[in-house]
């Protein structure tokens, strides 16, 4: 019962957090708050906690271990929470809260590609229920998604494959003129993993040429078979784009500014070892 106690004290506390910020926001600035907050954190958990100890600890590591705190800590405590308030200009309280309770899915895809974790099926369909929840009350101009797929095992077929995907897409219109007509900016990523065994090639992922990587060769991104020399498909993706669309003959005809990154690879493991990028321009 304490903890549970405990537990609820701290919920309510961190709910607080975008009701004051969103009170806060019409007085200073995203970063300012950020920085007035750490710090008054900073003192309290080294008044209350006595860390002396452990930031001695933290100077004596090694220079790679305390570059890769001082990277997390940034991305944590500094990078995160501003574009948190920033985001809470734009919307809501509730709205807020309830996209950042997204982090649990983002979290566990993370886990995925970084700790080799395995979903559970009812794991899985608890991140897709509470995300599609999230995108459909939260969100505007956002389309996301995510699907699970099972090849073979539900109808008894001869392989096991379980495929965990997800995607979103991003519009927001950054200028609306009668003369110059919608320039619109769109962001959109993909990221897929499947799991199972001899995973057959046409169930496999492919990358390259226009809808996935443009400036590369159509599936021609991607592990080789190094008999042959040709591209056998991957088992985890993760691509990215952003555009910037204007008009360029009224509405029959329109330009796209471009940039496409990603890779496609044969382990979750190995995602981030060969990423590739295009710029670009087209219609």
């Amino acid at each position: 019962m304490k903890g549970l106690a405990i537990a609820l004290i701290a919920v309510a506390l961190f709910s607080t957090y975008a009701i004051f910020g969103k009170i806060l926001l019409k007085a200073m600035d995203p970063f300012t708050i950020i920085v007035i907050s750490h710090l008054l954190a900073s003192v309290f958990l080294i008044a209350i906690l006595d860390l002396r100890q452990e930031i001695r600890a933290l100077i004596r590591e090694a220079k790679h271990d305390r570059n890769m705190i001082m990277l997390i800590s940034l991305l944590t405590s500094v990078i995160a929470p501003t574009l948190f308030f920033m985001g809470l200009r734009e919307t809501s309280a509730t709205n807020s809260i309830l996209i950042g309770k997204s982090e649990a899915f983002i979290m566990s895809i993370l886990a995925v590609f970084f700790l080799k974790e395995r979903f559970t099926k009812k794991q899985l369909l608890g991140v897709a229920v509470m995300f599609a929840g999230v995108a459909y009350i939260a969100t505007n101009g956002l389309n996301a998604g995510l699907s699970l797929n099972n090849v073979g095992y539900i109808l008894g077929g001869d392989v096991d494959v379980l495929k965990e995907e997800v995607q979103f897409d991003w519009y927001t219109t950054v200028l609306e003129s009668e003369k110059w007509g919608n320039h619109v900016v769109h962001l959109g990523a993909q990221a897929g993993v499947m799991q199972g065994s001899d995973i057959p090639i046409f169930e496999r992922y492919w990358a390259g040429g226009y809808g996935s990587l443009r400036g590369f060769e159509f599936r021609g991104i991607g592990p080789v078979d190094p008999v042959t020399g040709r591209h056998v498909g991957g088992e985890a993706k993760l691509l990215g784009t952003a555009e910037y669309k204007f008009p360029l003959y009224g509405d029959v005809l329109s330009g796209v500014l471009f940039t496409d990154f990603g890779t496609l690879e044969s382990s979750a493991s190995s995602i981030f070892s060969n990423m590739r990028a295009s710029v670009g321009f087209g219609f």
